[in-house]
């Protein structure tokens, strides 16, 4: 394997986000939060320290791990174009993007 190659990074990348993904129920409660709370917003645009921020609100467990690579995976989602600043103290300000329900 090549050290550097952007195809075998790519494919490594969705190969665990897949993995983590199918084998955590927490990460189906989050997605479904993460619809309760883009429902109730009028521009239905969340983005991942919302769905956390539920999580903790609600005493659930926070410790998606890879997992949450893939809260806003599938069809009914789409990139607002925006990207905010976390907030979350373990994200150190890192930039994270906005999704909006379609």
């Amino acid at each position: 394997m090549h050290l550097f190659s952007l195809a075998k990074s790519q494919e490594l990348k969705t190969a665990g986000m897949l993995l983590a993904a199918s084998n955590s129920q927490l990460l189906e409660q989050a997605q479904d939060l993460a619809v309760t709370l883009a429902r109730a917003r009028e521009d239905r645009t969340i983005s991942a320290d919302d769905v956390y921020a539920a999580l903790e609100a609600a005493k659930m467990p926070t410790d998606l791990g890879p997992a949450a690579g893939s809260l806003f995976r599938g069809r009914r989602w789409k990139f607002s174009g925006r990207y905010i600043n976390s907030t979350r103290a373990s994200n150190h300000a890192r930039t994270i993007r906005c999704w909006i329900l379609k």
